[in-house]
This record gives C-alpha cells, structure tokens and sequence, in this order.
C-alpha cells in the first residue's frame, strides 16, 4: 500500500510539475489590430579624422499592425506607420525635428509619407519574421514629392533614410522586442536563446539570453541579457564600403500580455563600442576609422 500511495504521489507531483509549465507565444485574433509605440533616445559619440562628433537623437513612434489572417502557426499582416518624429541635435549644437504632420517643416514631409501607406509582414507566433513585402509603395510615396533635388541627392536621401527607417531596420527593431518566445514551455527560471542581426545602419550579431521571471495576473515577466559582434560583411552606405568592429551589451525587461502575447512593455538599453571603417576607394584611397560609442534607452509599448 505504501508503494502504491508514493507511485500516485510521484506521479501527482510530475502531473503539477508539467501543468506549471507557460506557453510563451503569440496568440493574436484575426481582424484585431495591435498597436506598438516607441520611444527611444540615442546619444552617438564619434570621432571623425580627430574631430569630436557627437549627436543625440530622439525617436517616436507608431506602428499599427492588422491581423489579416492566421494559418499553420504564421499571422499575415498589414501594417502601417501611423505617426513619427526625430529630434536631432547635431554637432556645433545644429538642432532638427523632423515629424510627421508638420506641415511648416519640408523635410518632415518625409515623414508624413511614411505613414498611412500600408505593406504586408508575415510573422509566426512566436515573433520571428517571414517575410516583408509591399515595402517599395513607401519609398514610392517619400520620394516622389521632393522637388529641388537631384537624382544623386534623391539617392542620398534614401539610403540614410532606408539606413534608419528602412525595411532591414524595421525587421530588427521588430525582432529586437518580438522575436523573444521559446519554442518550448518554461518554467519559472527557465532560459533560452535567440540569435539575430541589427542591420540599422551597421551589421551586428546579436545573441540574446532570455529568462522567464514569472507573472502577475495581467502579464508575464522576461528579462533579455544579449552580446553584440560585428558581422565581418561590408555593407554599402552612401556609395561606400563600409566594416563594422563594434561590440556591445543589451539589457531588457518585457511583459507580455497574457491572453494575447502582444508585448504591453519593452524596456531596453543597448551600449556598443568600437569603430566603423570607410573601406578605400577613389576619392580616399586609404579609407578611414571611426571611433565610436553608441548609447541607447528604448520603451517599446503596446498599449
């Protein structure tokens, strides 16, 4: 008898133990929109041909996001921007804001065509992205209503905008805050990994630690430590070849909705150091080394 109470003993408490077990994922309804906002301040200090170039830079932001359909684990959306702005304070003090709306400021007509136009992104549950299309009506509508410029400063243009707001950003800065899910149930305590790339403005491997903390009635709580490489590719910014040699670290604390997995909460700290490097060419045949370090505070939020 007592064997047999301490095997249905055992086998309770493995049953307990399996129960306790969280699903982390996306569970989003078809038809629901979901919103994300963003807010983000980013200080760059540079030192270019030994001149000090330092900028700030803050970031706002919103991004809507239409769940079309669902089918074999994959969301098909349409999304859209649907406000932003950047204040920017340059070297020598030069200040900028740009937003959208702003119907007194030219180059904020950039961003007001940003927005409002939407593109399709098709994204699992459990936030690792498939496929952007339809990106291209975008850049159709930004550039087409620039009078005064060049071809060449057209093209310009679009590679420092695409650099920061482009479809490769968008990717990263989406799944630097959704593609945190574990393909398994965890426990409270429990760990697990995800490797992407920030391709911004420069390229780096990131490799992400997460740790499920647990929750409270409304939200689960993650917390991210993540490490920062340089990819060794060139990458071409403004008719360059350019290499990145960075490092860096990034700390996040994210609470997920608990019916539908949507991220209420993201707040994120990235640190990178070391240097870009301006690969030879025509007009400088030795290239140069920029020494950099890039500090940054993100909210992300979905409420």
């Amino acid at each position: 008898m007592k064997k047999l109470y301490f095997s249905f003993a055992f086998l309770f408490f493995l049953t307990s133990s399996w129960a306790q077990k969280t699903e982390l994922k996306l569970n989003l309804n078809v038809d629901e929109t979901y919103i994300q906002k963003t807010e983000s301040t980013m200080s760059i200090a540079q030192n270019v041909q030994g001149m000090e170039m330092d900028i700030d830079m803050n970031l706002t932001g919103e991004l809507s996001y239409l769940v079309k359909s669902f089918q074999d684990g994959v969301y098909d959306m349409e999304v859209q921007y649907k406000s932003m702005e950047m204040n920017m304070v340059m070297p020598q003090g030069n200040e900028m804001n740009i937003k959208s709306g702003d119907e007194s400021n030219p180059m904020s007509k950039i961003f007001t065509n940003f927005c409002n136009v939407p593109f399709n992104l098709k994204m699992t549950q459990y936030g690792r992205i498939q496929e952007i299309s339809g990106f291209d009506k975008i850049y159709e509508k930004v550039f087409e209503e620039l009078p005064g410029m060049s071809s060449q400063q057209l093209a310009q243009m679009k590679d420092q905008v695409s650099g920061t707001f482009g479809e490769e950003s968008l990717r990263s800065n989406l799944e630097m805050t959704i593609a945190i899910y574990p393909n398994q149930k965890v426990d409270e305590g429990d760990t697990w990994n995800v490797e992407s790339e920030l391709t911004s403005v420069m390229n780096v491997n990131v490799n992400s630690k997460y740790t499920y903390m647990g929750s409270d009635e409304a939200h689960h709580k993650i917390t991210g430590n993540a490490t920062l490489s340089s990819n060794p590719d060139a990458f071409e910014m403004n008719g360059m070849s350019v290499k990145s040699d960075l490092n860096g670290s990034i700390k996040s604390e994210i609470l997920v909705d608990k019916t539908t997995g949507w991220v209420y909460e993201a707040k994120i700290s990235q640190v990178i150091e070391g240097a870009t490097i301006m690969e030879g060419n025509p007009q400088m045949p030795e290239g140069m080394r920029i020494p950099m370090k890039i500090k940054s505070e993100m909210v992300f939020s979905g409420q």
